[in-house]
């Protein structure tokens, strides 16, 4: 609700999964970069900065990171690969979006569990044990209107990627293979992280933060129980 009440006069809402999808398909086109885009990979999170290594010849102990307006890497954080494009989709925090499965009844989902949930009403999808719906009487609020969100099917894997929308570049950029920089995980393109939202963890994140250097970027998609965190961030879209 911060992002949708940011400017409503330009349809303000807090970034959607297949919007994300959108914006990587641009970046990896004759309208963005077209190649990998170099993470953030500074330790407090400020925005901009880019790594002076490409994730993929990272180093152990590469944490050099640069400004965005150092020359000598100038535009290689943005999707763009100049200064007017889009920083910090690769590396930086975990960004939430708004995509989310529904639970296995096909109803909205508000997180894993009381613990770790949205606060929007709906169901949990792991609640090990304790309540199974958060309600508007815990302090639960509605959703916004469904264009604000994408609804994934229920699963139990996070590999089950086939639940994709077409689009948000998640499922559609397999067939996804074991990663190179981390034994058996599976990566996305570029090695990026491939982890679908599953019963476990039912809200989708994405980007990857620069913590996970070897798996961060515009392609990277994780799961996520749907709860704020300190190294968590998300991203408004306006319509102009």
């Amino acid at each position: 609700y911060s992002s949708y009440d940011y400017k409503r006069e330009l349809d303000s809402h807090m970034m959607k999964n297949t919007e994300w999808g959108a914006v990587a398909y641009l970046t990896q086109s004759q309208y963005g970069k077209n190649s990998e885009v170099r993470i953030n990979n500074h330790s407090d999170y400020i925005t901009g900065y880019a790594a002076v290594e490409d994730a993929a010849s990272f180093s152990s102990s590469a944490t050099m990171t640069k400004p965005w307006n150092d020359q000598s890497t100038l535009g290689l954080a943005s999707t763009t690969g100049n200064v007017s494009g889009i920083y910090d989709m690769a590396g930086g925090v975990l960004e939430d979006v708004m995509g989310v499965m529904v639970d296995d009844q096909k109803m909205l989902v508000s997180g894993a569990s009381s613990s770790l949930n949205s606060h929007f009403v709906g169901t949990f999808t792991n609640p090990v044990g304790d309540k199974k719906v958060l309600t508007p009487e815990d302090g639960g609020v509605p959703y916004p209107e469904n264009k604000y969100f994408d609804l994934y099917n229920y699963g139990t894997s996070e590999i089950n990627y086939d639940r994709r929308i077409l689009g948000d570049a998640t499922g559609e950029m397999g067939p996804f293979g074991n990663k190179v920089s981390i034994p058996n995980r599976i990566g996305s393109w570029y090695d990026d992280k491939a982890s679908f939202v599953y019963h476990v963890a039912p809200w989708f994140a994405r980007g990857d933060n620069m913590d996970n250097r070897f798996e961060a970027g515009v392609f990277a998609f994780v799961y996520s129980a749907g709860h704020g965190y300190l190294y968590f961030g998300f991203r408004v879209v306006l319509s102009i």
